[in-house]
């Protein structure tokens, strides 16, 4: 089912964690020559980060510093303090790669619990005021200094009761862009992803394909699918 490996990676082992009931190793491994089509930008770190499950890994060899040609990584004390403080949960969510972003989203206070139990503690979680809540709209200051309206409840009801369980939150956190774009696809009833951009470009993508796929025709007034589907 899973196929033969088409690679083999060295890598430095420098964590073994469990989340959700399962095992995970955090590994380093040194950047190969540039490629093409890849950015200066990432070619400039000289080495990654992956997580990998430990029950889906197969073939492993064992190799000593001599025969991996002295390829070993030596964490910063940063990050063997930020290891042993197990501040690992924003390299998980279905991602192989720990390079992460900080990402802006609203969130349904009433769900919050959802949210906790993927990302533990390491969420910056904010209420809008009495008055905003009074109001229904807020503005929210992204990164790049722009201010956007937002509105504070997910629900144009008039009924109080109802608008109060739709009520939204402000949240930030560090998580890699491929694994938070596939978490907020299965939780989209409860998030509207701010910034950045490209976090909301591929759920726009992610919807579009499934517009297409399903042929989904899109009602008189909403906004019209790039393929006119």
């Amino acid at each position: 089912i899973l196929g033969k490996a088409e690679f083999r990676r060295i890598v430095t082992p420098l964590k073994v964690f469990s989340d959700n009931g399962k095992l995970y190793v955090y590994v380093a491994w040194e950047r190969g020559k540039k490629k093409e089509n890849k950015s200066e930008e990432k070619n400039k770190k000289p080495w990654s980060f992956s997580t990998y499950r430990i029950d889906l890994m197969r073939e492993l060899v064992k190799r000593n510093i001599e025969e991996s040609g002295g390829k070993v990584y030596v964490p910063s004390k940063e990050q063997r303090e930020e290891l042993r403080m197990s501040n690992i949960k924003k390299y998980l969510n279905m991602s192989f790669s720990s390079e992460t972003k900080e990402i802006q989203f609203l969130f349904l206070r009433e769900r919050i619990t959802v949210l906790m139990d993927t990302f533990g503690k390491n969420i910056t979680i904010k209420r809008f005021s009495k008055s905003e809540r009074e109001e229904g709209k807020a503005v929210v200051k992204l990164k790049d200094g722009e201010e956007k309206e937002i509105f504070v409840f997910d629900v144009d009801d008039d009924d109080k009761e109802e608008q109060d369980k739709k009520e939204r939150v402000l949240c930030k956190l560090d998580c890699t862009l491929f694994g938070f774009v596939n978490w907020a696809m299965q939780i989209s009833d409860f998030i509207e992803v701010l910034e950045p951009q490209s976090v909301v470009d591929e759920i726009e993508k992610k919807v579009e394909k499934l517009v297409k796929r399903y042929g989904i025709q899109l009602k008189k007034g909403e906004k019209e699918h790039e393929q006119n589907v």
